[in-house]
């Protein structure tokens, strides 16, 4: 049985997309950045979380302070986070709104910050900041988060061609090939089959999970004219992204 460590992303690599991070919001006087996307909290945070896939509503995923530099993480273990987030730092998963409200309450300076920023909002997320951060005015982070992210560093890029060599390597070993890799733009690999067995493409799947620590984030297969073979299109998340 082969077991896979969830490690955090290299410390040089998160701390200076936290950096960066951190410096858009000093420029933008953002006092708290709230998001829910699971790609910008893996950004912010630099712990790649299980069981985040699929669509799921907004909700307080990661919490960036900016007078402090904490994070605030929606963890229920400590494994794949950071040493700098402290356990005390982690919250668990809830149903309950006033659950979440309370960790944001507690954050430090919520009463007084100005400025607080989410890259996303739902109908009851959008009553429960208010009330975590009665002094702030709400402004979309998103914008911000993707003009950090669009432009790569060093680091960055050397993840995304060692990503792009696990996934040649493991497709090799498993005798497969896809028909086209590209790198998108929030650090996801895009691979496209054509006519594969779809027995066969599942087993190499599991393995890349199992073997390499890689994660799909989406799915959608089409049968063709040959029995049990499909063309897919697969999103999948490498170990450092």
């Amino acid at each position: 049985m082969t077991t896979t460590e969830v490690r955090p992303d290299d410390e040089r690599l998160r701390l200076d997309r936290r950096a960066r991070v951190l410096a858009e919001m000093e420029a933008e006087g953002i006092d708290v950045l709230v998001v829910g996307r699971e790609g910008n909290a893996r950004y912010v945070s630099g712990a790649p979380r299980l069981w985040t896939a699929g669509s799921h509503p907004f909700g307080p995923g990661c919490v960036l302070v900016r007078s402090s530099g904490a994070v605030h993480l929606l963890s229920t273990w400590d494994e794949g986070v950071p040493d700098e987030i402290p356990h005390e730092n982690l919250y668990g998963i809830s149903f309950n709104r006033m659950t979440f409200l309370k960790v944001l309450q507690n954050i430090e300076g919520a009463d007084s910050v100005r400025t607080v920023a989410t890259d996303a909002l739902s109908p009851s997320s959008a009553l429960m900041l208010p009330k975590a951060f009665p002094s702030a005015d709400l402004v979309d982070a998103e914008p911000m988060l993707r003009r950090v992210r669009r432009v790569k560093t060093p680091d960055e890029v050397e993840a995304i061609r060692g990503s792009v060599a696990v996934a040649e390597q493991s497709l090799a070993a498993a005798g497969m090939k896809a028909t086209r890799i590209v790198p998108l733009a929030n650090g996801s690999l895009q691979l496209t089959f054509s006519n594969v067995s779809y027995a066969a493409w599942a087993a190499w799947l599991a393995s890349a999970e199992r073997e390499h620590g890689m994660h799909a984030i989406a799915v959608t297969a089409h049968a063709t004219h040959t029995p049990g073979n499909a063309d897919v299109e697969l999103s999948l998340r490498s170990g450092r992204d």
